[in-house]
C-alpha cells in the first residue's frame, strides 16, 4: 500500500493529521507547500491531503503542477 502525503503550511495541523492517519496503520509523509511538489514527484503517494490556501505557493498551484505532470486523474 502506498503512503499518504499531508501538505499544509501549519506544522501543528500537519502533526495532528499525521498522528490520526498513522493510528489507522498508514505510512504518512508531511510537507509544507514548498517541499510538497518535489516529494509528490519523487515518491508518488496513494493519497494527498492538500491545503488549498497557503502563503507563497498555493495548493491550487501544486495541484495544477501535479496535473501537468500527469500525476493526478483528469478533472471531470
Amino acid at each position: 500500500m502506498g503512503h499518504v502525503l499531508v501538505i499544509d503550511d501549519d506544522p501543528t495541523f500537519r502533526r495532528v493529521v499525521c498522528r490520526a492517519i498513522e493510528q489507522d496503520g498508514f505510512r504518512v509523509v508531511e510537507a509544507d507547500g514548498y517541499d510538497a511538489l518535489a516529494m509528490a514527484r519523487n515518491s508518488l503517494p496513494a493519497l494527498i491531503l492538500l491545503d488549498l490556501r497557503m502563503p507563497g505557493v498555493s495548493g491550487l498551484q501544486i495541484l495544477h503542477a501535479l496535473r501537468c505532470d500527469g500525476l493526478t486523474p483528469p478533472s471531470r
